[in-house]
């Protein structure tokens, strides 16, 4: 996923430097001068952050910890079926 993230921003600051190349710099003085900032440092800081982050989020932490609890849930019930002995067959 981080990755996915880190490709979509480059693409953006790629298609960004195209419309920067056919329309020309604006100046200060246009209206849409401090969105095109905007969508300059965006993803800029987005890939910065991504880059040098190496601190799990609390979704992934979450999720791991879910995953763990299952497989120890998993692993009582083996213990618990493998400790009693096999069902008596009538015949």
């Amino acid at each position: 996923m981080r990755i996915i993230a880190i490709i979509l921003n480059v693409l953006l600051l790629i298609g960004m430097g195209f419309v920067l190349a056919d329309e020309g710099i604006p100046t200060p003085d246009d209206d849409y001068f401090i969105l095109l900032l905007l969508m300059i440092a965006t993803p800029i800081f987005t890939i910065a952050t991504l880059f040098f982050s190496k601190s799990e989020s609390l979704i992934s932490l979450y999720f791991r910890r879910k995953a763990a609890e299952e497989r120890r849930r998993i692993a009582e019930i083996e213990s618990t079926r493998d400790s009693q002995p096999p069902p008596e067959r009538d015949k």
